[in-house]
């Protein structure tokens, strides 16, 4: 039933890297927080993308304010 969707879970990270001109290359690690990313075929598809060796699954949500992720 979810398959259409996790097309789209790339898609906000693909738009981010274009407007700041970068590439997944550049990227060291993509921080997952939050209740969304809980669902495992969205960090399966996270990991598809950017690696399983980029994703940190572990940040809280004090510690994501500190290191300025925009908390929803």
């Amino acid at each position: 039933m979810l398959t259409d969707l996790v097309e789209r879970v790339p898609l906000p990270i693909q738009e981010a890297l274009k407007d700041a001109n970068m590439t997944l290359e550049q990227i060291d690690s993509v921080i997952l927080h939050g209740g969304s990313v809980r669902v495992p075929f969205v960090q399966k598809a996270l990991e598809d993308l950017v690696g399983t060796d980029k994703i940190a699954k572990t940040v809280n949500q004090d510690e994501a304010a500190v290191m300025g992720i925009p908390i929803s």
